[in-house]
């Protein structure tokens, strides 16, 4: 991501959550209004916290990119990450194999095929965003 945000000319600014004391941190950067937008990684502390992440960048008007896209039903701008029924299926695969016998230690790692766009155009109003057409075709769900 660093690489293709210097080619844009934009700046990144990490901020990791790996304790429960470290979200209050967050909050408190985007209460301040020094960021423009959140990209909000696939992680479960990040999860956990989901709900507050997105009362906090709607409160402070700051536009939420998830890495997956269930938060974009409680309010996230977009989400765009791994399909989940197929990681279930993948992994139902995974078991029947094992359950039949084979060493979990010889089944090849694969790689989920398919990804889930989501967009939420009731998020993006306030923000002042007008998300392309072209975006909007290729989104499995558009919440509106």
């Amino acid at each position: 991501m660093e690489r293709v945000t210097g080619v844009l000319g934009v700046t990144i600014q990490q901020l990791a959550i790996r304790r429960p004391e470290e979200f209050q941190a967050v909050i408190d950067v985007l209460r301040r209004g020094l960021v423009e937008g959140l990209i909000v990684d696939a992680d479960a502390t990040l999860y956990t916290y989901q709900p507050q992440i997105i009362a906090a960048a709607s409160a402070h008007r700051i536009p939420t990119v998830f890495a997956w896209p269930r938060p974009v039903e409680d309010g996230g701008l977009l989400g765009y990450g791994a399909s989940v029924p197929e990681m279930y299926r993948l992994a139902a695969v995974y078991v029947d194999k094992i359950a039949r016998g084979t060493n979990p230690a010889d089944l090849p790692v694969e790689k989920v095929s398919r990804y889930h766009l989501a967009i939420n155009l009731k998020t993006a109003e306030p923000l002042g965003l007008t998300i392309p057409q072209s975006l909007l075709l290729r989104a499995d769900q558009v919440i509106q």
